[in-house]
């Protein structure tokens, strides 16, 4: 059945606070410094919600247009505000930071340079005196040297002597050695051998009564060398000899270890000759030999070699003594040498020892100049650096200030500002500017009234966008008026997918535009594969655009509208359909619909983010400008695109660069010890001053062509308010639909055929106007029924005099009730009494009772006339103006109401406009010269187009290649096949009543497009025509409507009308 169970009950105010309360509990509000802050924030979201629902009512019985707010949508009201709050205070205050951190580096570089310039001041005395000692130290240094090396020099030279000395005493005491080696050998045996000899030896030889001659000679030997003189004895012949046994016995031996002593220290250096001589028989005997005694006494071996020893050393030493002498003398001659050497030596160390000293004082002196240098040098870096910061940011910090101070404004401001733009994103995306102004306004004073902080006025633009990026949006298609920008914002910030409701094909445009880069896939519904692309896009992070989307979605794409995205095996991951794929978070879906009042159910409203993207006033207003000035001074419009284009260009730099530049500032690190960072930022602050000259420039230019412009603005004026004539009539039959590219289409025209005037531009501003008004009146005119024409007429009149609305709605309405007037005439009825009180309604009106009652007669004479709009107003309302007419023609004789506004059309245009031209069809077929393009009659009852169509294909020669089909259950495969052959044999295709057969034309629709688009009109024969009829209906394809030809043909109506 057709019944929808109504899920979506209206809340109570309590359960809205509370759930508003719940969900702030965890939100840090109190911080505000507001008392009750959280309460007037709850407070706030009930009556946005309440708000909206009321504003709903009218918005929807005003513009026909549905808009549902649920508890869905007060659950995105408080998610939206929750995480817009959050992410705004992290933003500001980041960009806060950063710039203060900008300032604190610039002051505390001012600071440092400061200090720098005085602690050079202190190290250039500091310099100088220290390279002044080292240079004087250098002088000594060089002077001590020079004596130095004197007195090094004459050292050398006695060295060189003693060292000769040295070398003529070795000569001799290694002559000496070599003479004496042969002697002192069997002396230190013999010595060695005398001190081994034991005491017991020495006195058993003591004490032997009668010793041997071998003992005595022995004895004798020792004692002539020890020079003992011996006893004089008479042998047994008498004859007197010398005894020394005696004195050994007694003398000599008497003290054993005196005995060995005088033996071992026996000074053999100075022996007499005499004393050799003397014992020269005893070592010529055989006899006296170590081996002879050997067996008598070991202490006679020690002794007899003692003597042999010492006579041999005699011999030698007598040869040797005189080199002993002459080595004694050198050696005496190199000692004497040596100590004055030494003392020389001991003078050359002192110098030495001093230079050292100097050397290592220069040493010192040296490294503290060279560190001295190296901080002066590194100091005079810094402050060069910190000169080059300053100079090329140091008048940034004015602007730094003002910026931090201003963001510290908007941080204070944030709450309100934040929950404005919740309300704005969760719930006004589907209304028009009006009603979301008044809604704003409302919700504005409500937030001062509550004392939460906020902007006053609020501009989404200036809180929740980025001028670069808009102004690339607006390069990219977007219509630079507020309106589209708030669009454009709230599409893009929104949690939900957005929805763009887009009859003029704007929002399409920019989507294409804006995501081209990124390779953006466009799908529509009544694609049979658009699943695939779809799922193949989620996977690999590509935006995509659903276009064309009807009033029912198709139910595959609930999970990724409700974004039901999970994680399996640490992947995100969503299912589409019965396919579970990678889901990748630069993924970006977009929908739009052309359909320009379309009702989407609840279910379907809370799943997207729903926005009007109609075009406005402003917005088309520029795009209509941007034609004109490009056909009448296209060079001028070049230089215009191209500032806009390089300007954008620049500003993104500019916020780049300074982005940059901030991003050095607030690193933390010291700038003045890294030469790279301080010539990144000269460069940077270079590039953007040459950068801001250029924009200057620019903007300069800018300001030259827009003063230009601006003479052209009353023609793009008149074909903007000429639009929205054509989008209103949309209201009166819901076949009356015209795409802004045709009128556009309409316009370009006109610009060529008008009458040009070269030399009188305000002339030519009055042909373009006149021309382009009477056109759009005549196009009109053969797609409209001949009794909305007049009204046409009105409407258009109405909107190029712009005349008040309130009054232009009482002249519709008759106003609203209130209570009669007293003192009505007799001959007044009641009904016309009644519409007369209601007058003072209009402020420039409420007199009106005093002269209706004081000409009363001439008023009666006036409502009693049969020409009451021709007559002429009594008072001062002869001359009221032709609106005014018209009210009061609605009061006094709405019967007259239509010839009134006949004369009104006439007066205010031209008799023209209400002289509908003849239908010709031949002559909009000729117009319409693109094989694409669909020619639709709208049927009216009493006419039939088949005789003018083949009228009309006989004089095109096409009576026999055209195709008819009346439309019914079961056509749509021949249907489709005729157009198919028609598109390829070039063959005219009359389908009749398509109203019939209401469920096949989303298939037509999709038909057309695919031929339509630029990529498929090559293969079209340029004979093919589409020619369809139908009655009015709301199912026939508003892209079909906009896109095509439209044609009525009624029965004649009127003399005039027969006879032509």
């Amino acid at each position: 059945n057709c019944c929808t169970i109504d899920w979506y009950s209206a809340w109570p105010t309590q359960a809205l606070e509370s759930v508003a309360a719940h969900f702030f509990e965890d939100l840090d509000l109190e911080g505000e410094g507001v008392e009750g802050i959280r309460d007037a924030v709850v407070a706030v979201c009930v009556n946005m919600h309440s708000t909206v629902q009321d504003i709903g009512g009218r918005f929807l019985a005003e513009m026909r247009f549905h808009t549902y707010v649920t508890p869905t949508s007060y659950l995105e009201l408080i998610t939206t505000f929750k995480t817009l709050l959050n992410k705004k205070r992290t933003e500001i205050s980041a960009l806060k930071h950063r710039y203060d951190s900008g300032l604190q580096q610039l002051y505390r570089t001012e600071e440092e340079v400061e200090a720098m310039t005085r602690t050079l001041e202190q190290l250039k005395p500091n310099l100088l005196k220290t390279a002044k000692d080292t240079e004087e130290l250098i002088a000594t240094i060089e002077s001590e040297s020079t004596e130095a090396e004197k007195t090094r020099a004459v050292v050398a030279v006695e060295e060189a002597a003693c060292n000769k000395k040295a070398a003529a005493s070795k000569v001799i005491r290694d002559e000496c050695e070599v003479q004496l080696s042969e002697a002192m050998p069997a002396l230190m045996a013999a010595e060695k051998a005398v001190s081994d000899i034991s005491k017991k030896e020495l006195t058993e030889i003591r004490s032997m009564a009668a010793p041997s001659d071998k003992i005595k000679r022995v004895i004798e030997a020792v004692c002539v060398c020890l020079e003992e003189n011996p006893k004089r004895v008479l042998d047994a012949n008498g004859k007197a000899t010398f005894d020394y046994w005696e004195v050994a016995k007694k003398k000599v031996m008497a003290d054993t270890e005196q005995f060995r002593g005088r033996l071992i220290a026996y000074d053999k250096e100075n022996i007499k000759e005499s004393t050799i001589e003397k014992i020269m028989p005893y070592i010529r005997d055989k006899n006296f030999r170590p081996e002879q005694v050997k067996a008598l006494s070991s202490a006679l071996v020690g002794l007899c070699q003692w003597v042999i020893a010492l006579e041999k050393f005699y011999r030698v030493n007598k040869v040797v003594k005189p080199k002993k002498e002459m080595l004694a003398v050198a050696e005496k001659e190199f000692n004497a040498a040596m100590a004055d050497l030494n003392k020389k030596k001991a003078e050359l160390q002192a110098v030495d020892d001093r230079l050292a000293t100097l050397q290592e004082q220069l040493r010192q002196s040296m490294d503290k100049k060279l560190r001295l240098e190296e901080e002066f040098a590194a100091t005079e870096k810094k402050l060069l650096r910190a000169t080059k910061l300053m100079a090329g940011l140091g008048g940034e910090k004015s602007r730094y200030t003002e910026t931090s101070a201003h963001l510290g404004e908007v941080y204070g401001r944030i709450l309100g500002d934040v929950l404005v733009s919740s309300g704005v994103i969760a719930y006004l995306g589907g209304f028009t500017m009006a009603y979301r102004t008044e809604l704003i306004d409302g919700w504005v004073k409500l937030c001062r009234a509550k004392h939460i902080p906020g902007s006053t006025p609020y501009d989404m633009a200036g809180f929740l966008g980025d001028p670069v990026r808009i102004q690339e949006w607006k390069i990219f298609g977007l219509p630079s008026d507020n309106f589209s920008v708030d669009n454009a914002i709230t599409s893009t910030m929104a949690r939900r997918w957005p929805l763009l409701v887009d009859p003029q094909g704007q929002a399409n445009n920019w989507i294409k535009n804006m995501e081209r880069a990124n390779k953006l896939v466009v799908v529509r519904p009544t694609e049979s594969d658009y699943h695939r692309s779809l799922i193949q896009c989620v996977r690999y992070g590509v935006p995509v655009l659903l276009e064309n989307v009807g009033e029912d979605l198709d139910p595959m794409l609930d999970p990724l509208l409700l974004k039901q995205v999970f994680k399996e095996s640490g992947m995100l991951s969503i299912t589409i359909g019965d396919s579970t794929v990678e889901y990748s978070e630069s993924f970006r879906f977009y929908m739009t619909t052309k359909l320009p009042r379309p009702h989407y159910k609840p279910e379907v409203a809370v799943k997207v983010t729903l926005v009007n993207f109609a075009i406005t006033p402003t917005g088309l207003l520029d795009q209509l400008l941007q034609k004109v000035v490009q056909f009448e001074e296209r060079e001028l419009e070049e230089r215009k695109m191209k500032f806009v284009q390089q300007g954008a260009v620049n500003k993104a730099r500019l916020k780049a660069i300074e982005d940059e530049i901030l991003r050095l500032l607030s690193s933390g690190t010291n700038l003045l010890e890294d030469e790279e960072v301080i010539n990144t930022l000269d460069n940077s602050k270079k590039v953007a001053d040459e950068i801001a000259a250029k924009q200057t420039e620019i903007e300069a230019s800018q300001k030259i062509c827009d003063k230009t412009r601006t003479k052209f603005i009353p023609v793009a004026m008149r074909a903007s308010q000429l639009f929205f004539c054509i989008t209103d009539l949309a209201n009166i039959d819901p076949m009356y639909q015209y795409s802004l590219q045709w009128f556009i289409d309409l316009f370009n025209k006109c610009l060529r055929d008008s009458e040009p005037d070269h030399e009188n531009r305000d002339q030519r501003i009055i042909n373009i106007n006149e021309y382009v008004t009477y056109m759009v009146y005549k196009m009109l005119c053969r797609s409209l029924f001949e009794k909305d024409k007049l009204l046409l007429s009105f409407v258009l009149a109405a909107k190029i005099l712009e005349l008040d609305p309130h009054e232009l709605r009482f002249m519709l309405t008759g106003g609203v009730d209130c209570p009669a007037l007293p003192d009505r005439p007799a001959w007044v009825p009641v009904l016309t009494w009644m519409l007369l009180s209601r007058l003072p309604q209009l402020e420039k009106l409420k007199d009106f009772q005093k002269s209706f009652i004081k000409s009363n007669k001439r008023w009666k004479d006036i409502y009693n006339s049969p020409t009451p709009h021709d007559e002429t107003f009594p008072d001062e309302w002869k001359d009221c103006t032709p609106l005014h007419r018209l009210i009061l023609m609605r009061v006094l004789r709405p019967d007259k109401l239509v010839p009134a506004i006949t004369n009104f059309v006439v007066k205010e245009l031209a008799k023209k406009y209400i002289e509908p031209p003849i239908f010709d069809l031949q002559a909009i077929f000729l117009d319409c010269t693109d094989p694409w393009v669909p020619l639709i009659f709208i049927l009216s009852p009493g006419a039939d187009p088949n005789a003018e169509l083949l009228k009309l294909a006989d004089v095109c020669g096409m009576t026999k290649r055209m195709e008819r089909l009346s439309l019914g259950q079961g056509m749509a495969a021949r249907a489709q096949q005729k157009v198919l052959d028609g598109k390829s044999q070039g063959l005219w295709v009359l389908l009749q009543n398509c109203h019939l057969y209401s469920d096949w034309m989303p298939s037509l629709e999709k038909l057309v497009e695919d031929y339509s688009r630029e990529d498929s009109r090559g293969s079209i024969h340029k004979d093919f025509r589409l020619w369809l009829t139908s009655m009015p209906s709301e199912q026939f394809p508003v892209s079909i409507l906009q896109n095509g030809v439209k044609m009525i043909i009624e029965a004649p109506k009127g003399l005039r009308a027969n006879l032509l």
